[in-house]
C-alpha cells in the first residue's frame, strides 16, 4: 500500500492529520511518521508494518472520501 499517498489524498480532502488517527485509533504522531516514510524502528532498522487496524481503518476512510464509494 501507498500509505503516504492514501493519508496525503486525505489531508487533501480536508481532513488533519488529528482527525486520521482519531478515526484510526492511532496517535497523530503515527500519522504523520506514515506520511513521511519515517517509521521505522531504529534499534533494528527495518520498517514496521502497518497494523491490520489502523490500515484497514485508512482504507476505509480513503474509500469513503477520496473515491467516494
Amino acid at each position: 500500500m501507498d500509505w503516504p499517498q492514501i493519508i496525503q489524498d486525505l489531508q487533501n480532502a480536508g481532513y488533519s492529520q488529528k482527525q486520521i488517527a482519531e478515526i484510526c485509533g492511532c496517535s497523530q504522531g503515527f500519522i504523520s511518521q506514515v506520511k513521511n516514510n519515517y517509521y521505522s524502528d531504529k534499534k533494528i532498522k527495518a520498517k514496521r508494518a502497518v497494523s491490520f487496524e489502523v490500515g484497514a481503518s485508512l482504507l476505509e476512510l480513503h474509500k469513503k472520501v477520496v473515491l467516494n464509494k
